[in-house]
C-alpha cells in the first residue's frame, strides 16, 4: 500500500524518522542533508540514523561552518552515522524497517514523501542501500562540533557570549545554506557586542579550527567598512602594535537583542 507525507522537507523527514529506530537516508543534495540535521536535532534515538551522501554535498556542508558544526555534533553523539560516496545519482530516499519513502523535492510548493510498505519492494531497496553503505567511506569531519564550539567560547570569553552564540544559531538568519550569515561574521559581531579584543578572537578561532587569523581579520574589515562594528584601541603598555577592542558601530544596535543584531547584519552582509 502506498501513502504520502506532505509538508516541508524537514516536516516529512521528521515524520518518517520518528516512526522507527532503524532509519536510513539517501541524500542527493546538500539541502536534504541540512533538512536531516534539522529533523534529527533535539530528538532521542536508540540507534543513529544512517545517512549516505555524495562527497560533493558534504564538501559544501563543510564550507558552511554553522551547519558543519551542527552535523558534527549529531555524529559525535551517535544521532547520525554519515558515510560518503562519489556518485550523486538517485533521488532522496528514507528507509525504515517497514517502509521505503521517496522524497519528491522538486515540486513547486511542498515536499511529498511517497511511501510504500510492500515487503518485497522494501527488502530490495534496503539491500541496495546496505550494499552502497558497506562500500562508502566514513565521513571525516573537519570542524569542531556545535557543543565544542559553545563550550570553547564560554571558556575563552564568557558564558554570556556563549549564550548569545546559541541564540544566534537558532535564528533563521544563520541556519541553512542560503541567505545566511557565516559563522566567522557571526562571531565577529557577537564579540563586538561583548566588547572583546580582536586578538583574542582571531587566536581562539584559529586554534579551534573555525578559520584562520586572516579570515577573521577580513570579516572584521568588511563589517567595519559598512558600519556594523567599530574598534577601540587598547593600550596595554606592551611594546608593539596596540590591540583592538571590537564594539558595535551602529548606536541603534548597541542595545539590540541577538535576533535583531543578526537580522541587521543579514540585511547588509547577505546578497
Amino acid at each position: 500500500m502506498e501513502t504520502a507525507h506532505v509538508g516541508s522537507l524537514v516536516d516529512v523527514l521528521s515524520a518518517v524518522t520518528s516512526e522507527s529506530d532503524d532509519v536510513a537516508v539517501v541524500c542527493a543534495a546538500p539541502s536534504t542533508l541540512v533538512a536531516v540535521v534539522d529533523a534529527v536535532e533535539g530528538t532521542t534515538r536508540e540507534r543513529p540514523v544512517r545517512v549516505l551522501a555524495p562527497a560533493a554535498a558534504l564538501r559544501i556542508i563543510d564550507r558552511d561552518h554553522v551547519t558543519a558544526a551542527r552535523l558534527a555534533d549529531l555524529v559525535a553523539t551517535d544521532a547520525l552515522a554519515v558515510r560518503t560516496e562519489d556518485t550523486d545519482d538517485g533521488e532522496p530516499l528514507v528507509l525504515t524497517d517497514e517502509r521505503a519513502v521517496s522524497l519528491l523535492t522538486d515540486l513547486p510548493a511542498e515536499t511529498v514523501g511517497v511511501a510504500t510498505d510492500d515487503a518485497d519492494a522494501v527488502t530490495a531497496v534496503t539491500e541496495g542501500f546496505d550494499a552502497r553503505w558497506d562500500a562508502a567511506d566514513e565521513y571525516a569531519r573537519e570542524s569542531p562540533t556545535y557543543s565544542e564550539l559553545v563550550a570553547s567560547i564560554a571558556e575563552a570569553f564568557d558564558e554570556a557570549t556563549a549564550a548569545d552564540l546559541e541564540a544566534a544559531i537558532a535564528t533563521p538568519g544563520v541556519r541553512g545554506l542560503e541567505d545566511n550569515l557565516d559563522l566567522v561574521d557571526l562571531l565577529v559581531l557577537l564579540t563586538a557586542r561583548h566588547r572583546h579584543q580582536l586578538y583574542e578572537l582571531t587566536n581562539w578561532g584559529s586554534e579551534v579550527g573555525v578559520a584562520s587569523v586572516g579570515t577573521f581579520s577580513q570579516a572584521k574589515r568588511r563589517m567595519e567598512d559598512i558600519g556594523l562594528i567599530d574598534t577601540e584601541t587598547v593600550h596595554s603598555g606592551d611594546v608593539g602594535r596596540p590591540r583592538q577592542r571590537l564594539v558595535i558601530g551602529n548606536e541603534d544596535l548597541v542595545d539590540a537583542s541577538v535576533e535583531e543584531l543578526v537580522a541587521a547584519a543579514q540585511s547588509v552582509l547577505v546578497d
